[in-house]
């Protein structure tokens, strides 16, 4: 019980250190009051919109674990995706999420290969679902977004260049392992 309090508190001393520092810097003045003249409707589906977002993320975990025959609550899913969005938002280059997710699953009880699988799979399917939602929109209004982006096309090409290539990789890794 008591490592589980050092828990909560390292949690919320890291999200104290993290919101001093942004409201400190000198370039956000009106910050603060810029938080309290947001519409409380569209706050409120945000909120909605990362509640459903970390539902179906569990959810995709509960059950590729369960056709393994690694029988997970649909709350300790929650509480490995949760695990990963902290570590990934502290860490450089959003490195420490999967890791420790996978770490958390082996506490439960999971194998390390079956959890790194569970990761990889719900990597490969957001990938996949990047790209076709990106070429989906992109395409039909191709027009507009090439009038909005200016001259950062460049960057916005490697971005898409990068998550396109991304998927052949992973499936590559998954599937060919002496060719990698």
């Amino acid at each position: 019980m008591k490592h589980r309090w050092l828990n909560y508190l390292f949690i919320a001393l890291t999200m104290g250190v993290i919101v001093i520092i942004a409201f400190s810097n000198n370039e956000l003045t009106n910050a603060w009051g810029a938080l309290f003249t947001l519409d409380l409707k569209w706050v409120l589906m945000a909120l909605l919109g990362w509640v459903a977002y970390m539902f179906f993320d569990s959810l995709s975990l509960h059950y590729f674990l369960r056709r393994q025959r690694h029988n997970i609550s649909l709350g300790y899913a929650c509480y490995v995706s949760l695990t990963g969005f902290y570590y990934s938002n502290i860490t450089p280059g959003a490195s420490g999420g999967q890791p420790m997710q996978v770490y958390y699953l082996s506490k439960y009880g999971v194998p390390v290969p079956i959890g790194t699988s569970a990761i990889s799979i719900k990597f490969f399917a957001q990938q996949m679902m990047l790209v076709l939602l990106t070429a989906a929109c992109w395409i039909p209004n191709a027009g507009f977004v090439n009038a909005q982006l200016g001259g950062m096309k460049w960057a916005i090409y490697i971005g898409c260049g990068i998550n396109f290539a991304a998927i052949p990789l992973i499936l590559l890794v998954a599937l060919h392992r002496p060719m990698v």
